[in-house]
């Protein structure tokens, strides 16, 4: 079986992927797929990138920003295990979730 290989740079790292398929043009559009889906989310996550939610909530002027719902589920998913942190954190908690209206 022939193997489709190809790579690419996001966030310092380099991304290596490996498809055991022999259609070339399927191994392509799905490589380029997964390429394009990294850099949107390494735009939405950059604290580089001014326009970037993460950008905001760290240059922040008031108490408060609304962040869109994929970006929530980023944030919100360490806290699903909130009962293994030790109780300061809950404080954290609230007060994070203050921040982005929740």
């Amino acid at each position: 079986m022939k193997v489709y290989h190809n790579s690419f740079y996001a966030k310092g790292s380099r991304l290596n992927l490996v498809f055991p398929y022999d259609d070339d043009e399927i191994c392509e559009r799905l490589f380029n797929s997964i390429k394009i889906e990294v850099y949107r989310t390494v735009l939405k996550l950059s604290y580089f990138n001014q326009s970037s939610d993460i950008s905001k909530i760290n240059n922040r002027k008031n108490d408060s920003l609304k962040v869109d719902l994929e970006l929530f589920k980023i944030f919100k998913q360490p806290f699903i295990n909130m009962k293994l942190l030790p109780e300061h954190s809950i404080s954290k908690r609230a007060r994070f979730l203050k921040i982005l209206k929740l």
